[in-house]
């Protein structure tokens, strides 16, 4: 693992046990969050540098947590027979309230969001 996706999933941790977050509903962030990043670096990377951004804040989804990671890559195909590896879009879909992937010529954008009654 690249020494920046440690920062960046260190930085996320922090961030959110400032914000006295539950457990679950931080482990789910963190899993998630982490999912996105190590997808732009195998997928988006390529031969050349990807840039990959991550931010999180406590006002987007209605008052909720909302994480998006970016990234400036080329999408590169998977192979055909990804094993147990290619589950990533589907724990989106299960563990964050609303999730979105959205791709173009300038890379992909990964939205994520959990209500959380407490925040509001």
């Amino acid at each position: 693992m690249p020494p920046a996706v440690r920062t960046l999933r260190r930085g996320l941790r922090e961030w959110m046990t400032d914000r006295d977050l539950d457990d679950d509903l931080a482990d789910a962030v963190l899993l998630l969050a982490d999912e996105a990043v190590t997808n732009a670096v195998e997928h988006a990377g390529g031969e050349r540098r990807c840039t990959v951004e991550v931010v999180a804040n406590t006002r987007g989804c209605g008052g909720g947590i909302a994480v998006m990671i970016r990234d400036d890559g080329t999408w590169r195909r998977p192979p055909e027979d990804p094993g147990f590896r290619g589950r990533g879009v589907t724990l989106m879909g299960r563990l964050a309230d609303r999730s979105s992937i959205s791709t173009s010529p300038a890379g992909t954008t990964v939205r994520l969001c959990w209500a959380v009654p407490s925040m509001n």
